[in-house]
């Protein structure tokens, strides 16, 4: 499919039916803002891709501060959301993760949990989403209808610790 996709797109290129001019101005600016400010970068051997990735992430953020990407980035629209949805069950996980270390230290008075822990949290929280509003639910509408469950379970996981210290 990807190859398919790709060499579609390439042959709108070459006929002229589609312009890459304004992406590419869009990442040369962001390309050159960002080696501005890391100039290490342009000495890395994964350089174009890492700049590519750290130029892209910030758009993809659930609620972002950035402009929209550039139209042709959209050509691969199901790519894009996908990475969107999973980039926002991670910003919503690790959210909750910092709630559940909060309330560790105040009610358990212990400091860090486990790397099994947040993925055992990660693991039922999605689980909970999931079963609530169905795999297609866009991620912050699943996150926030299921705000009181999500709740219950980091007070539960919080209790077990507790009665395990």
């Amino acid at each position: 499919m990807v190859s398919f996709e790709m060499q579609y797109h390439l042959d709108l290129i070459k006929k002229g039916k589609l312009s890459i001019k304004t992406s590419r101005t869009w990442y040369q600016q962001h390309r050159d803002l960002l080696l501005s400010r890391d100039p290490e970068l342009e000495n890395n051997r994964r350089h174009p891709l890492e700049v590519f990735a750290r130029i892209v992430t910030p758009h993809l953020l659930p609620i972002s501060l950035y402009e929209s990407l550039p139209e042709t980035m959209y050509l691969d629209f199901s790519r894009i959301d996908s990475l969107r949805r999973e980039l926002s069950d991670v910003v919503y996980a690790s959210g909750c993760y910092a709630v559940l270390q909060d309330l560790r230290r105040r009610v358990c008075k212990t400091q860090q949990g486990s790397e099994e822990d947040r993925e055992s949290l990660r693991s039922t929280l999605y689980a909970i989403c999931k079963e609530a509003t169905g795999e297609q639910s866009q991620r912050p509408i699943r996150w926030s209808r299921n705000l009181h469950n999500v709740a219950a379970e980091l007070v539960r996981m919080a209790t077990e610790m507790h009665q395990s210290s």
